[in-house]
């Protein structure tokens, strides 16, 4: 997280501007968790707090699965399983913000290829208005009349289904005697997202392009899955649109990414008969125990709170002729996978369906196997009726660039093509944010944020002191009896006064960041505050080292999008720390009623504004640097990696952070050079626009002078400020 040295928060509390440096120890360790001779001290427990995030969200992750395991184990009756398909079905649709209106496809044939067995057709059909799909259909020159249709998802390949290992599979099909369409998903071959001047792609590869779209449509409420199902289910749409194919004999198939789209768009789509997702169906369960939370598609929004599992996905196709295509060493946990194979069993039973539901496994890693490929083939022959040999031959394969279907190899530059960008724009203008009391807000807040309660009392658990030239800092963790992992803060103060007003100090880079000799916070103590510097999840001593494939400019993706699966967010978790905090605070350190101050900066400013909205216990409110709005962040093509962090999903829909602000009175609230979705600092005429609604709450309270916006400022006396 960047940060500005040009502000200093002794300037902004009090009017002693110049004051001594004190020498600190040189061997003096901030840490509450300290280490000794290279070796960590007596906080055995505490040694891994890297993975404090991952394993707090992995720890209610199974709390939900666990409630799911117990649901699916009374539903063993045909008509129970029934209901529970309809449900599914309802929360699948809402966990990706329900599926686009259809449009006209206004498909357009621009190119063929003929060779000796079949042709090729390249094809460009408009999903949504004015949002190009690019594809090809393999149509073979011998077949029934109409025949058999497959469509093939590609994987996270960066030539989409020109890579020479899915061309094989399609082409296989092809001589088989099915017609196949393949398609380009969002982010990879002609369908890049983010391209630079030059009109090459930007972004660091599909899974990088799938993220950094998915965080945007999570403010909206909604998942890129949503465009990438949408573009599926219009692919259905073409098909049986064309007069060579049997809209009733329909499969799909795909491997790994492609494996997560065919299993969505079956899912989806009724009208798909026949399904063979391949490397990708495991279980959440297994999938957080090994390989951690994927990326932006491949995460539902609240789908593990809301009851879904990868085993849903299959449940309602039943009894539909469904393959499960696995490898004993995929990245996609085997154990998983043959736990899913079994549960669906269960449910194909129910129907009296267990020939419908097939499984392969091959002692391989995550690719694709020459037994494999044929046990799928000769499931599309027995399921879509076509009979023929099964077995996967070499073929000849066409060049990427035979394949390339528009004029510059990109929708965007060659069509004008709309991204998911601005689809997902376009989806936010239908939203009509009702207004709302301040009650009613507050519930709002509180629902987006899925705040836990805490469920037990924590204790403060005092680890050390250090001594300065009139200042003691007191190292403490706040331990909660219900595991959840502890919170380190610092406690500095000058001894010899009491009582003194007290800071809430959130600091971005740690706590200890500003706690060298003669820094900010030493300042502040000789101001006469007390402060409390925490480190909240993923700072300080809590910082994650978790790293996915989706690592963006330094920040994890990956992790941003597996709280949504349980309905979380980081500044969801970040609060909840706050609130342990602060009712330590109150309880044992600062009674309520008193002067209390909560500054925050950059990311932090976001759970620091929530938690002042829902508490009013604080008489001073400072925001360094915040992000001016998450509606910028929305409106923001290439924005910075590091507001990822502060994505409510959802959120949008209901408020924004300049709605939360009149909340915080009757608390002076300041507000310093807000920036915007790049971080770059707005300017004083886009900040008094943001903020006009804010300044005239205070004035109708009749407290305008307690909000203060200052922009472009560096180093001035800010004493005045103070209430």
């Amino acid at each position: 997280m960047k940060r500005s040295s040009a502000l200093s928060w002794p300037l902004l509390l009090g009017s002693m501007l110049i004051l001594p440096v004190l020498v600190s120890s040189q061997t003096e360790s901030l840490k509450v968790f300290d280490s000794y001779q290279g070796r960590v001290g007596s906080w055995m427990k505490y040694q891994n707090l890297n993975h404090a995030w991952y394993r707090h969200v992995h720890q209610l992750a199974d709390q939900y699965l666990d409630q799911r395991a117990e649901t699916v184990r009374k539903c063993n009756t045909q008509e129970a399983m029934l209901q529970r398909i309809e449900t599914l079905k309802e929360q699948f649709l809402a966990s990706i913000g329900g599926l686009p209106e259809k449009t006209p496809l206004r498909p357009q044939i621009v190119g063929r290829l003929d060779r000796k067995s079949f042709t090729v057709e390249k094809l460009l059909y408009q999903s949504l208005p004015g949002y190009y799909v690019t594809a090809c259909l393999f149509i073979p020159k011998v077949r029934q009349e109409p025949a058999p249709a497959v469509i093939y998802c590609s994987g996270h390949a960066g030539q989409a289904f020109r890579s020479p290992t899915y061309q094989g599979v399609i082409l296989n099909l092809v001589q088989k005697g099915f017609v196949v369409l393949a398609f380009d998903p969002i982010g990879q071959g002609e369908r890049y997202q983010y391209l630079d001047a030059t009109g090459q792609p930007n972004r660091g590869g599909p899974t990088n392009e799938h993220s950094y779209a998915g965080i945007q449509a999570l403010l909206t409420g909604s998942s890129i899955a949503r465009y990438m199902i949408h573009d599926g289910i219009r692919a259905v749409d073409y098909l049986i649109s064309r007069p060579e194919v049997d809209s009733s004999r329909i499969g799909i198939t795909g491997r790994s990414g492609g494996g997560t789209q065919s299993a969505y768009i079956a899912a989806f789509d009724s009208r798909i008969m026949a399904a063979a997702p391949e490397n990708y169906i495991t279980s959440f369960r297994r999938l957080w125990q090994s390989n951690g939370p994927q990326d932006a598609e491949q995460n539902f929004l609240g789908g593990i709170r809301r009851g879904l599992e990868h085993a849903d996905l299959l449940t309602v196709r039943a009894p539909r002729p469904t393959l499960m295509l696995t490898t004993t060493r995929d990245i996609f946990s085997i154990q998983g996978a043959r736990e899913t194979i079994a549960e669906v069993k269960g449910v194909y039973g129910l129907f009296e369906a267990g020939d419908q539901f097939h499984w392969t496994e091959d002692d391989a890693g995550h690719q694709s196997t020459k037994s494999n490929r044929e046990a799928m083939y000769a499931f599309f022959q027995k399921h879509l009726r076509l009979p023929g040999d099964p077995t996967d031959h070499p073929m000849e394969l066409f060049a990427e660039e035979e394949l390339r279907i528009t004029e510059t190899g990109q929708v965007v530059t060659a069509m004008g093509s709309k991204t998911v960008f601005d689809v997902n724009q376009e989806q936010f203008q239908t939203y009509q944010k009702s207004p709302k009391n301040e009650k009613l807000l507050r519930l709002t807040i509180q629902g987006k944020l899925n705040l836990t309660p805490p469920k037990a009392e924590t204790e403060a658990v005092f680890t050390g002191r250090i001594r300065r030239e009139n200042l003691v800092i007191e190292k403490y963790f706040l331990e909660c009896s219900d595991e959840r992992y502890p919170i380190p803060f610092l406690h500095i103060h000058n001894p010899s006064e009491n009582p003194q007003p007290l800071i809430l100090y959130l600091n971005s880079e740690g706590k200890e960041a500003a706690l060298a000799a003669g820094g900010e916070v030493e300042r502040l103590v000789q101001a006469g505050y007390q402060v409390i510097a925490p480190d909240l999840l993923n700072i300080g001593e809590l910082k994650s080292t978790f790293t996915g494939d989706s690592y963006i400019d330094g920040i994890d993706y990956n992790l941003i999008l597996g709280n949504s699966l349980v309905g979380k967010s980081l500044t969801s978790l970040w609060v909840e720390d706050l609130v342990h905090v602060l009712d330590h605070i109150q309880l044992s350190i600062h009674p309520k009623g008193k002067e209390l101050i909560l500054l925050a900066d950059h990311a932090l400013c976001t759970p620091a504004l929530h938690l002042a909205a829902l508490r009013q216990d604080f008489t001073h409110l400072i925001l360094k640097e915040p992000l001016v709005s998450l509606q910028r962040l929305l409106e923001t093509r290439s924005y910075a990696p590091t507001f990822a962090y502060e994505v409510i999903p959802g959120m949008l829909q209901d408020y924004d952070l300049p709605d939360l602000m009149p909340l915080v009175q009757p608390a002076a609230l300041t507000i310093i050079n807000p920036r915007n979705a790049l971080g770059q600092p707005v300017t004083g005429l886009e900040a008094n626009q943001t903020y006009q609604q804010v300044k005239a709450a205070y004035q109708k309270s009749g407290q305008e002078e307690l909000f203060v916006l200052k922009v472009g400022i560096g180093n001035i006396d800010w004493s005045t400020l103070l209430r």
